[in-house]
């Protein structure tokens, strides 16, 4: 149930964790000068920045807040289709309790050739959006594994959930409109 929920779906392209710099001057990210285009980058280099961004989403997913706020969600649609007012914080606790089926891949965040095409920001200005898209993904999931079933309930609670949930909102629509990931949108039609 959690690893599927409306939460994770929401989170398809956002979930890219870079450990690097923030500004990527004369830095290297997978072995490879930032300063490169996307474009410019050999098939053996586009690999490498795969395995890397796979291994940093690895890592940034070890931290329980997805499984949190994933469970916390589920709660609230078991609560919307019960009577029982300890719905919510029975399947939450369920959830919690639940061991994760299957480890995640996430070869599903590299570049296509298609991607890289046409596409002339370079690592570092790409690798700054998706740190700050990371940051905006979990700044709404950090909110939600915050939060209590006793938080949500109500009218108050509900509208509470409504709010952090639309700040999310476009996190499954491509990168998100943050100044970071400007000079990347402008620069890759394709990956936005």
């Amino acid at each position: 149930m959690l690893r599927r929920t409306a939460i994770l779906l929401a989170l398809s392209l956002s979930l890219f964790a870079v450990a690097c710099d923030r500004d990527g001057a004369g830095a290297s990210i997978a072995g490879i000068d930032s300063s490169t285009q996307l474009d410019a980058l050999t098939e053996e280099q586009a690999d490498a920045y795969c395995d890397y961004l796979q291994e940093e989403m690895k890592a940034k997913m070890a931290d329980d807040t997805m499984k949190k706020a994933g469970c916390l969600f589920g709660g609230v649609m078991a609560s919307m289709f019960s009577e029982d007012e300890g719905a919510c914080q029975a399947a939450y606790e369920e959830c919690l309790e639940s061991e994760q089926e299957e480890e995640e891949s996430f070869e599903d965040l590299c570049f296509s050739e298609e991607d890289l095409s046409g596409c002339s920001a370079t690592l570092a200005e790409v690798t700054n959006c998706l740190n700050a898209a990371v940051d905006h993904t979990f700044g709404g999931l950090r909110e939600l594994a915050e939060l209590t079933c006793d938080d949500v309930a109500g009218e108050e609670g509900m509208a509470k959930l409504e709010e952090i949930m639309e700040g999310m909102q476009d996190m499954g629509e491509g990168l998100p409109d943050i100044e970071a990931c400007a000079p990347v949108k402008e620069k890759c039609p394709d990956l936005t």
